[in-house]
């Protein structure tokens, strides 16, 4: 599972529309581990 996280200065942002950067997480869903984390800028 991938799960998208909107991040403002390093912090969780209230708007998904507004935040500077996407925090994206690759869960394993067995084991519940997540397997990498990224951040990506917004469009």
């Amino acid at each position: 599972m991938r799960i998208a996280i909107p991040v403002t200065d390093g912090k969780l942002s209230a708007h998904f529309g507004h935040c500077r950067q996407f925090a994206i997480i690759d869960v394993d869903t067995d084991n519940k581990n997540i397997k990498s984390q990224e951040l990506v800028d917004s469009p």
